[in-house]
């Protein structure tokens, strides 16, 4: 791999989560939901963590697993919070 693809891909990955994080945080904001800045470091803090940790643990896994069935599960996993999220509001 190239160091362009490389760059390219860790840049569409940034992108991803941060607009997601947007999305959420634009969420709680049309709310009027007040957060405290010691409670917006702390889940900063934790965030950035996690996705140290997914990297890791995908560097780990990838030595054990070939690169679809990791899709595959992470997939399962998404769809499945999607689930709970979605039939959770229509209760």
């Amino acid at each position: 791999m190239t160091d362009f693809v490389f760059i390219m891909e860790n840049i569409a990955f940034v992108l991803a989560l941060s607009l997601d994080a947007f999305a959420a945080s634009l969420a709680y904001g049309t709310e009027e939901i007040k957060i405290p800045l010691k409670a917006v470091i702390s889940i900063n803090f934790i965030s950035t963590g996690l996705v140290g940790l997914g990297i890791e643990l995908g560097k780990l896994f990838g030595s054990f697993f070939s690169g679809k069935i990791i899709s595959v599960v992470s997939f399962l996993i998404l769809i499945s919070l999607g689930l709970v999220k979605i039939f959770e509001f229509s209760i």
